[in-house]
């Protein structure tokens, strides 16, 4: 399954990350892309406002997830134009990982 074959009407205006994989399912609100090597999940709404289901109206949100997939903890949730602020989250989790503890000290 795709967001494209599980979200038609969804257009991706943002790349996602290298390492996430698409794991979209059409009973969730938005397409999911997760990364099981950093156990992350990132969500992306609709572009659209207008599309947003229920109180979703925040366009992304990632979160750590443990090894089967499940929520662990909500790490940032971004508005329309805050995706700088999911990436550089994502970076210093990649960082972490490899043992740099900000990502200033590259």
């Amino acid at each position: 399954m795709t967001y494209k074959t599980e979200f038609p009407d969804y257009e991706l205006d943002v790349l996602i990350p290298v390492g996430f994989e698409d794991d979209s399912w059409h009973n969730d609100v938005m397409p999911k892309w997760i990364n099981p090597q950093l156990n992350l999940a990132l969500w992306i709404n609709y572009p659209e406002a207008e599309k947003r289901e229920g109180h979703e109206k925040n366009r992304f949100y990632l979160y750590e997830i443990d090894n089967n997939g499940d929520y662990v903890r909500t790490i940032l949730v971004g508005k329309d134009n805050e995706y700088d602020l999911i990436l550089m989250a994502i970076l210093e989790k990649l960082l972490a990982n490899r043992g740099v503890k900000h990502a200033s000290k590259i």
